[in-house]
């Protein structure tokens, strides 16, 4: 058999293997999360805090964080190597980072689950 043919047949094997999936680059993409406690959501007339559970929703490179009474909008990028959330290109957001392997967020130090569905 030609060496070469051996070589190509090797190599297009291998290539699938190495391609890696969009999909699994980015986990966070499409997905919601709820944080862990119920913290202020805001205050009504009376003067009481209303507390809720925070949500930050990611979408395509971009997030949505509501806290408080605000809601945040930026980008990010996701380095699946550390699980490192860059926020707004580095220019500033809270410190984030996504565990993979127990599917736990930490945004601006407070721990967020997935949600069940979309809201």
């Amino acid at each position: 058999m030609n060496r070469s043919a051996i070589l190509l047949g090797l190599a297009l094997a291998l290539l699938p293997a190495r391609a890696e999936d969009p999909a699994a680059a980015n986990p966070l993409d499409g997905k919601r999360f709820l944080s862990v406690d119920k913290l202020p959501g805001g205050e009504r007339r009376e003067g009481t805090v209303v507390m809720t559970e925070w949500e930050v929703q990611f979408k395509g490179t971009e997030y949505t964080w509501r806290h408080h009474d605000v809601v945040a909008v930026g980008t990010y990028a996701f380095d699946p190597r550390t699980g490192a959330l860059t926020l707004n290109g580095g220019k500033g957001g809270p410190e984030a980072s996504f565990d993979a392997r127990t599917g736990v967020l930490t945004w601006d130090k407070r721990k967020y689950k997935a949600a069940d569905g979309k809201k």
